[in-house]
């Protein structure tokens, strides 16, 4: 792998950071405390599950980091952060092929998905703390 990786590359693109559609299907399903605190939860638990995606690629192993991609891209999903959900879809296309990304260069771009995040929820006002 060459080390450096695009926002493209990492499957940013133009998708919007947040998209409020999971959230309400959720809400609808069951019911807005639910959703509120699935939220907050996906977002306390985004340093973690960061965290545990960049010492699985130090560590090379491929089961870690594989676990937590997918439990990233799902969370992201569920909770409409669709930038984050689309470089996790990248990065497990890669992982799926052999192609081990840089663990620094991860964590870049992970630590940008976040930060998008948590701008956009400032943005938006969602914080219900």
């Amino acid at each position: 792998m060459s080390g450096q990786q695009s926002d493209e590359d990492m499957g940013g693109g133009c998708l919007p950071v947040l998209d409020a559609q999971p959230l309400w299907v959720l809400t609808e399903q069951a019911g807005r405390a639910v959703a509120e605190r699935f939220f907050n939860d996906y977002l306390d638990l985004l340093p973690a599950r960061s965290a545990s995606i960049v010492a699985g690629l130090a560590a090379e192993d491929r089961g870690r980091t594989l676990d937590a991609v997918v439990s990233l891209r799902v969370t992201s999903a569920m909770a409409g952060a669709l930038q984050m959900e689309e470089s996790s879809r990248a990065l497990e296309r890669q992982l799926h092929v052999g192609d081990w990304s840089d663990a620094k260069t991860v964590r870049e771009e992970l630590s940008r998905n976040i930060l998008r995040i948590v701008s956009e929820v400032q943005r938006q006002g969602r914080l219900s703390r």
